[in-house]
């Protein structure tokens, strides 16, 4: 990984490619028009099969610097960012997403007034289509306020939505020095597996501040490919179970807060399940695991709902739930 230089930029923007042609420019121009212009940006081409290397090759800008390479995945492909990325502070954006002006601006005050923590982010709009914004995300316990997040997990739990996402966080350099890169996974949970690494050895700066704008209708997200849903544990799961010594050691000194965080992987769980087509048997298997089904008993119920339906109805109800939803938030 590159260190540090005098002459590096204070941010290095990473945005991952493939097949984002109608987006990429989108999201690249709202990194250019960011009030906060001290960055590198790289997009790394992760052997798209589109115009999408076309649209950004005709962006003049010296400041972007274009990495191609065979195809990765989307963490693959942020690792190539990372490791060809020059600023103390790595900040990354999903092509098919955009920031608002003040985005870098704002991680900016956060670095300055909390140098100590491993990871910066602010809150995110979600849009499902052009006619329908849902998000007004804020962390559970810091809900108001800006500043650090005491009890990650437990927000995390708590408000049902993570603090973070891939576009709304920056990691700094000295963090994937310790915690390592992303895992080479395929399948969606792969980002949230890094963030809680992350919260193993270091605290979160948040701002309650609607900074990105997270195009949730994306075709090439992944968390909208089926066959990158299925999964029989989570990835969350996973690593808390593994036998390392400093994971047992953070279980035993915040058992409460796990405990309710991992309880609130199962609901997420079921929700991927139920979107890849898992069978009526897989459903109900994690419906089972869920330790306190009151409070999730609205899950449970579609996922009980959602088990007695053939997948071709499936998408259809859902949608239906969601408008019902979005009436009502």
């Amino acid at each position: 990984m590159p260190n540090q230089n005098t002459h590096s930029s204070y941010f290095s923007v990473v945005i991952p490619l493939y097949n984002k042609e109608k987006e990429i420019k989108r999201a690249i121009d709202s990194v250019l028009n960011q009030t906060f212009q001290d960055f590198e940006l790289i997009v790394v081409n992760d052997e798209s099969t589109d115009n999408s290397l076309s649209v950004v090759e005709s962006i003049q800008d010296s400041r972007i610097t274009i990495i191609s390479q065979e195809n990765k995945g989307e963490f693959g492909a942020r690792n190539t960012g990372i490791i060809n990325s020059h600023a103390p502070y790595i900040a990354f954006l999903d092509g098919d997403d955009e920031w608002k002006p003040e985005f870098l601006e704002t991680i900016y005050r956060l670095t300055l007034e909390f140098p100590q923590v491993g990871l910066y982010c602010t809150s995110r709009l979600y849009q499902y289509s052009s006619k329908s914004i849902r998000g007004k995300h804020t962390s559970g316990i810091n809900r108001d306020g800006y500043g650090v997040i005491q009890r990650p997990f437990l927000s995390w739990a708590e408000d049902r939505m993570a603090p973070m996402s891939c576009s709304s966080s920056v990691v700094p350099r000295k963090v994937f020095e310790k915690v390592g890169l992303f895992q080479l996974k395929r399948g969606a949970g792969g980002d949230w597996e890094m963030w809680c690494r992350i919260l193993l050895h270091y605290q979160i700066a948040y701002a309650a501040k609607y900074m990105v704008l997270v195009h949730s209708e994306g075709k090439n997200r992944l968390s909208n490919i089926r066959s990158n849903l299925s999964m029989k544990e989570h990835y969350v799961t996973e690593l808390f179970q593994r036998e390392d010594n400093y994971i047992q050691e953070y279980m035993r000194a915040h058992s409460n807060d796990i405990e309710r965080y991992l309880d609130f992987i199962e609901p997420v769980h079921l929700s991927l399940c139920i979107n890849s087509g898992g069978d009526r048997r897989e459903i109900m298997h994690i419906i089972h695991r869920i330790h306190h089904p009151f409070s999730y008993w609205k899950n449970i119920v579609y996922g009980i709902i959602m088990a007695h339906l053939p997948c071709r109805y499936r998408d259809l109800v859902s949608c239906t739930f969601l408008r019902i939803y979005n009436l009502f938030t």
